[in-house]
Parts: C-alpha cells; structure tokens; sequence
C-alpha cells in the first residue's frame, strides 16, 4: 500500500513499504526523484520509521474475535467471542465472562476460566463454542438466520 509522506527536507514523495523494510520512491509518473538524492530520502524515511536510539516497537495479537456472524453484521459484537491472551495462555470471553469449562459454563471468575497454553487450541473451542453461544435465549445460529434469511 503506497501513501505520500513529507520528508523532513520538504519533498513530496509516494512511498510503497517492502517486506525487507526498504522504500521505493514512485509518483504516479514514475520516479521523479534526482539520482542523487535517492539515498538521502531512503535514509529520511528509515529514520521516520524508527528514529535513532529508541527501543524497536513491539506489535502481537492479543485479542481474536470468533463468530458465525459476519463482520458486518448489525448483531457480531453481541455474538462474538473472544480468544483474549491471559497470564498464562489464552481464554475465552464475551467480553464480560469467561468460559469456565469446555462445554460452555461461564464465570465472572478471571481465575476460574480454563487457559489454553496453545492459541490454536482456545481458537478450536471458541469455534466448536461459537455457533451456540446464546444471547438472550437466541442462539448466534438463530441470530444469523434472522440477519440472512436466504442463507
């Protein structure tokens, strides 16, 4: 994905990330950059994306969501679960509870719900859990039959 950014000289440049963290320099005419300058604006812009001296950022999933309603669906945030990283592996939540056994008892206990040291593992349970998880005595299943009728 390119975006444009100012570098700190004042030019104006679209700018398109690669995997090994360097920068190609386009306009939507090709590249209007000055031989010369090339290197100068690919240092302009490592240094806009780590500035010297400080501690590399850090970015890990902490949170997935899981539910047979899609996205955009007026209903998901109600019936979405959620694999939440804890202390010691992951659990599953509402957002309020957690699940407590793998037949789907819920607690307000934090200590209480069952961890999963593997993701792959809570990821399992919250799908198997996902499509019975009710609310209000309706089911996500049910919920999505509402919202899609011709499904």
């Amino acid at each position: 994905m390119a975006f444009q950014h100012h570098t700190p000289s004042g030019d104006r440049v679209a700018v398109s990330p690669l995997d090994d963290g360097i920068w190609i320099k386009t306009t939507p005419n090709g590249c209007e950059i000055p031989g010369g300058r090339v290197a100068e604006l690919i240092a302009e812009l490592q240094a806009t994306r780590q500035p010297t001296g400080q501690p590399e950022v850090l970015v890990e999933a902490t949170r997935y969501s899981v539910s047979v309603l899609p996205r955009d669906d007026i209903n998901v945030r109600t019936y979405a679960l959620y694999v939440e990283r804890r202390r010691d592996g992951w659990g599953i939540t509402d957002g309020s509870a957690w699940v407590v056994s793998l037949h789907g008892h819920w607690s307000l206990n934090y200590d209480a719900a069952i961890t999963r040291p593997d993701l792959d593992d809570a990821l399992a349970i919250a799908r198997r859990l996902a499509p019975e998880y009710r609310v209000n005595g309706i089911t996500a299943t049910e919920a999505y039959h509402r919202t899609h009728p011709d499904a």
